[in-house]
């Protein structure tokens, strides 16, 4: 397991938040820390922000990589709904190697919109190497469980 921490700070704008990540064979996971009071959108963002969005390019041994999202919180605020996630929000990423006997080396490059008082666009660029049969980990098992569409089958497998 790799596990690194990235803290990011923008005082200038009062926000601050924390990225950090986790692979193991077939997973990476892309948690974002925030702070109280401050939030970033779903990949739909509802009727105002912007879509949290995943980019893998520069990515190698890379076939395909898929973003698992958990429910998003409905925010309210002066009529206007917005679907976003506040605290603390673990994104696991669903990978695939061309040749599954080497590793992967992913190139997650996240944009997203992180609001408190006011919002505020930024950019995360996260690096990780998967090597072939790393053992799922606790903490990939649990953001896979938050995901409303994850079968069941799927979540036992990886228990197991």
């Amino acid at each position: 397991i790799i596990t690194c921490l990235l803290l990011f700070s923008f005082n200038a704008v009062a926000e601050e938040f924390e990225v950090t990540k986790e692979s193991s064979d077939a997973f990476a996971i892309a948690t974002f820390k925030l702070e109280p009071g401050t939030k970033i959108y779903w990949r739909h963002p509802g009727e105002v922000g912007l879509p949290t969005k995943f980019d893998f390019k520069g990515s190698s041994n890379l076939r395909s990589a898929e973003v698992f999202w958990p429910t998003p919180v409905i925010y309210e605020n002066q009529g206007i709904i917005s679907y976003v996630y506040e605290e603390k929000v673990s994104f696991p990423i669903e990978v695939i190697a061309k040749d599954r006997s080497k590793p992967i080396s992913l190139k997650a490059n996240i944009h997203f919109t992180i609001c408190s008082k006011s919002c505020s666009n930024h950019e995360v660029n996260l690096d990780f190497i998967i090597e072939p049969d790393v053992p799922i980990s606790q903490k990939t098992i649990d953001a896979l469980n938050k995901i409303p569409y994850v079968s069941n089958d799927v979540k036992t497998a990886f228990a197991e």
